[in-house]
């Protein structure tokens, strides 16, 4: 299972994919709306965590593909 990260806080991405990679996921980080939606329309994205506030945007833009 691979789940994507996405903030604009270095660290938080760090914590959080640390804490999900130990715990045996893919994790994929990305810190703008626009860097998330290339991963997304790379596909093999099971689930999301996503900073509501990003410099390009909101978060939920992520998902309109």
């Amino acid at each position: 299972m691979t789940i994507l990260i996405v903030d604009d806080q270095e660290n938080m991405c760090w914590i959080l994919s640390k804490i999900l990679s130990d715990a045996g996921f893919s994790v994929k980080i990305a810190s703008t709306a626009g860097e998330a939606r290339s991963i997304i329309y790379e596909g093999g994205i099971s689930a999301a965590i996503i900073d509501y506030r990003l410099p390009d945007g909101s978060g939920l833009t992520c998902f309109w593909i």
